[in-house]
């Protein structure tokens, strides 16, 4: 039987009868009417006993998907509760899933009625009818009583301090949960999170726990106060985005840990070109419902988001998102999002930031060659901070640049201290700060450097691969192979963590493992084996045409660019000094970034002894 027709007969959850009809519960005698919208909430729930209702399913089926706040919900569940008298810290009927929604844990039995019994006001006799007056008005002042309740909830719920609980002087920005059902709109959740943390974060009186340590708890399913124990913090904030179309809801919730209670509680319906208004509006918002005392201070240079249409920003976003996977396509992706960016908005120094990144990236993922891709970062580098000279994203990338194509290594290290100090807990940053200082011969402090950033955001493979390829290169291969392990677990066809890793158990002696992982990279990327590569290469190596020598291993690698470092590190591995050094000597006209390892990486050791290469190493401006 179809479940509309059973939607109004009468049933039990525990001691109470529940008539849909009337909208009215009973139990022993004494009766309450509720609201249509509560009773629907309570049918919904029926409907779904012993399963997860997420309010999403709530405001779908009781609110036919009307942009309602999360408050109305909450209180609908607390008019409920109120009614039932359930307690939400011990429930008997109604159970919150902390950022999941509710669930009846309450045995339902359905009663099977006929007609008249499903409306229990056909045939009323007098005396019945004065016992439902009776019921009626003890119906009404409870009623009354329970709007003046959630009248005190919706008081309580407004950005206010409340004296009668200690200060909030800590606070956890919990990922906001993507509902969309569209992964396209991931970058929505992500930049909500990022932009309340990095607000809240300006302010002196408040500890707003990093990004890195919260992001653990995108998948897991804890409540919040258990959270907000993990992290030592007196409140946590959490919320969802809901986009479809050019609109989208923004819920949010402030939630103080001690009491498990609701301080502040807010919904927003706007047009995704507002997306900048939102986060400054919550961010105020919320500061005044942590305390009337705290203030957010401005950031420093110019607020480049408020006056960028929301296009130029979502492009943005979205290009960072792109980046971030660290692949040639990931990269050109992100590359035509930057510029879209900055042909809607040429002002916006982080997009002028996103290219630089960018074409940085595609040299050092040997896509297109140092001549070609780090002119065009630099001069993207520089318009960013000719546009906001505080901006720390556009001071690390002038760093990198600096000391990767410039080998400018006094200029690169003011830059990368410049970028640290203007944000702290900038990752990226402080990875890139580490290979200088490895590359440097600062080998303790490029490993806290390179911790620091680990910390910072323990998700990022770049700065993984940064710190395996350390500890590798120091020759502590179990520390290399926990961190290309854990690459692999986040991507498991990262091709280079494969190839990686293969090295490391190699360093290991664990040839087994070696082999394994090679072969997963050579299934990936259809390479060669070692093997066969070095007999090619052996008898390559007699033919006089170097042009000839590189065509042949790009297409063995199927890669567009070779570095001449690459072909130089194989002519050194089978004793050929002479020509490892002209090569290297090509790749110092080719600007090959790999000769800042030059002094640390010791494929070179054979070669240390030549003159040659120590006047390359002063060149490169490594001389000690």
């Amino acid at each position: 039987m179809r479940s509309e027709e059973t939607s109004s007969w009468p049933f039990e959850i525990g001691e109470w009868l529940i008539q849909p009809s009337v909208n009215e519960i009973s139990n022993s005698g004494r009766s309450l009417r509720v609201e249509p919208k509560v009773m629907e909430v309570l049918l919904c729930l029926k409907n779904h006993a012993s399963e997860v209702v997420s309010k999403e399913m709530l405001i779908h089926t009781v609110w036919a998907d009307r942009f309602v706040s999360d408050d109305v919900i909450t209180t609908t569940i607390w008019q409920l509760r109120q009614a039932l008298g359930d307690d939400a810290k011990k429930p008997r009927f109604i159970q919150t899933i902390p950022r999941r929604g509710y669930r009846l844990i309450a045995t339902v039995v359905v009663h099977q009625a006929s007609p008249a019994e499903a409306d229990p006001h056909k045939h009323v006799s007098p005396a019945r009818q004065h016992r439902f007056l009776k019921a009626g008005i003890f119906t009404l002042c409870a009623l009354l009583l329970m709007l003046l309740l959630w009248q005190a909830v919706r008081w309580r719920n407004q950005p206010q301090l409340q004296h009668n609980r200690a200060p909030i002087s800590s606070v956890a920005v919990l990922p906001f949960r993507n509902l969309s059902g569209d992964p396209s709109k991931e970058y929505l959740a992500e930049a909500m999170t990022d932009s309340l943390i990095t607000d809240l974060a300006r302010s002196t009186q408040l500890r707003v726990v990093p990004r890195a340590s919260v992001m653990q708890y995108r998948t897991l399913n804890r409540a919040a106060p258990d959270i907000a124990r993990d992290l030592g913090v007196d409140a946590v904030i959490e919320g969802s985005v809901v986009a479809s179309g050019e609109r989208a809801r923004i819920s949010v919730q402030l939630i103080h840990a001690a009491t498990d209670q609701y301080l502040w509680t807010e919904s927003y319906e706007r047009e995704l070109r507002d997306v900048v208004v939102w986060q400054s509006e919550m961010s105020r918002l919320i500061a005044l419902g942590i305390g009337t005392g705290l203030k957010l201070q401005a950031p420093a240079g110019p607020v480049d988001a408020a006056q960028t249409p929301a296009a130029a920003r979502e492009a943005y976003l979205r290009g960072r998102e792109s980046w971030k996977r660290r692949t040639e396509e990931g990269t050109s992706m992100a590359l035509a999002q930057f510029e879209r960016a900055v042909q809607l908005a040429p002002e916006y120094a982080p997009a002028w930031t996103g290219l630089a990144d960018s074409h940085m990236q595609m040299v050092m993922l040997d896509a297109v060659r140092p001549e070609e891709g780090f002119p065009k970062a630099k001069a993207a580098a520089l318009r960013a901070l000719q546009l906001n000279d505080a901006l720390s994203e556009a001071h690390a990338s002038l760093a990198m640049i600096k000391l990767c194509f410039d080998w400018d290594w006094l200029d690169a290290e003011t830059e990368f201290q410049r970028a640290l100090a203007l944000d702290p807990t900038y990752a990226t940053a402080s990875n890139w700060y580490s290979q200088y200082l490895w590359a440097a011969g600062r080998a303790d402090e490029a490993l806290r450097e390179a911790a620091k950033a680990q910390e910072l955001d323990p998700q990022s493979i770049a700065i993984l691969l940064n710190a395996g390829n350390l500890f590798f290169l120091r020759r502590q291969s179990d520390q290399a192979v926990t961190c290309f392990r854990r690459i692999l677990e986040l991507d498991p066809k990262y091709v280079v963590a494969w190839k990686a890793l293969s090295r490391a158990y190699d360093q290991q002696s664990n040839r087994r493992e070696a082999d394994a992982a090679y072969l997963r990279f050579r299934e990936l990327t259809n390479a060669p084996s070692v093997a066969r590569m070095k007999e090619e290469f052996a008898a390559w190596s007699q033919k006089r045409d170097a042009q000839y020598l590189v065509q042949k291993l790009s297409f063995a690698w199927k890669r567009k660019y070779v570095r001449a470092t690459y072909i130089a590190r194989l002519y050194a591995d089978l004793g050929d000094r002479e020509r490892a050094l002209e090569w290297l000597e090509k790749a110092y006209t080719e600007r090959d970034s790999n000769l800042l390892f030059l002094k640390t990486d010791g494929s070179w050791d054979s070669l240390r002894a030549d003159p040659r290469f120590a006047s390359l190493t002063h060149r490169v401006g490594l001389a000690s």
